[in-house]
């Protein structure tokens, strides 16, 4: 986890020198994540905050790269046809990279669009103490609006939508630990965000 926290705080600083123009701040974000395998639909619904942003090739910020880095607390469902069973609350990792484009709306709006990879990381802790965790790539989307409150700060807020295309399957036992790649059915995500950023 600090080797990843540590090479996105490069690649955000990278970004930062290499583009003309962009912004970075925080974001509260509220998340869903479900799909189809083994006994029923899984079901994380997720809250947390996340640090991310976008960096633009020019100065209008026509084509560019959007990012986030995220944790927060996830509840695990597990809807079957004898019913829904809800685990306890657990830590959630999320994260994303998009290409992106903006459209100018006015002099205070602008909208964004964007494409790309996400990764969601969550699990469920059973009364044995076994650990379950996945991590699901997705191919995701994204439409938001930005505000200029001022020349320096904005006002973001917008969508994700995406769909899971691996699911890794990792278990932590007395006995070690394995992973596997699961084979899932259907799947969908569904996001918002709220944040205030920096911009230049």
């Amino acid at each position: 986890m600090k080797k990843m926290i540590l090479l996105a705080a490069i690649m955000i600083g990278a970004m930062g020198m290499v583009f003309s123009s962009g912004y970075i701040g925080g974001s509260a974000i509220l998340q869903r994540d479900t799909f189809e395998y083994d006994y029923g639909d899984y079901v994380f619904n997720q809250v947390g905050f996340a640090i991310g942003g976008a960096h633009y090739l020019s100065e209008e910020g026509i084509f560019g790269l959007g990012y986030h880095v995220g944790m927060g607390q996830s509840t695990p469902t597990l809807v079957t046809s004898l019913g829904t069973f809800e685990g306890e609350p657990e830590m959630v990792f999320n994260a994303s990279l998009l290409a992106q484009l903006k459209f100018k709306l006015s002099e205070t709006f602008s909208l964004e669009t964007g494409l790309g990879y996400g990764l969601t990381g969550t699990g469920d802790t059973d009364s044995s103490e076994d650990i379950q965790i996945f991590y699901v790539s997705k191919i995701e989307t994204k439409v938001g609006v930005l505000f200029a409150v001022s020349d320096t700060l904005l006002l973001g807020t917008g969508v994700k939508l995406g769909y899971p295309i691996n699911v890794i399957d990792q278990k932590t036992t007395d006995s070690g630990t394995s992973s596997s790649t699961i084979s899932f059915d259907n799947g969908f995500s569904v996001g918002g965000y709220l944040g205030l950023n920096l911009q230049y």
